[in-house]
């Protein structure tokens, strides 16, 4: 008996094509899956980073005394705090 009475030599090259197209494409597949999840992750980090800046409480207290002490070395400044504390909001 001879192998190739048990192996069709044919079939077996028609599957390793196969074989190597789906390998191909399962490799591109985890490729993108890994290249989604690291921006999944940067956009929740990027997120969370958003979210703690807006969490952050602005003591008032501590810019009011900024404000005047800057305004009273400064005594023909325009504005006044509260212009000040606008302007800062619309920054955050």
């Amino acid at each position: 008996m001879r192998i190739d009475d048990l192996i069709d030599s044919n079939q077996y090259k028609r599957n390793r094509a196969v074989y190597s197209e789906i390998r191909a494409r399962y490799s591109t597949l985890v490729d993108e899956r890994d290249d989604i999840e690291y921006r999944i992750n940067l956009s929740l980090e990027s997120i969370d980073e958003a979210k703690r800046e807006l969490d952050r409480h602005v003591d008032l207290d501590l810019s009011r005394r900024f404000y005047e002490e800057i305004a009273s070395d400064y005594p023909n400044l325009e504005k006044s705090f509260e212009d000040m504390t606008r302007f800062n909001q619309k920054l955050a």
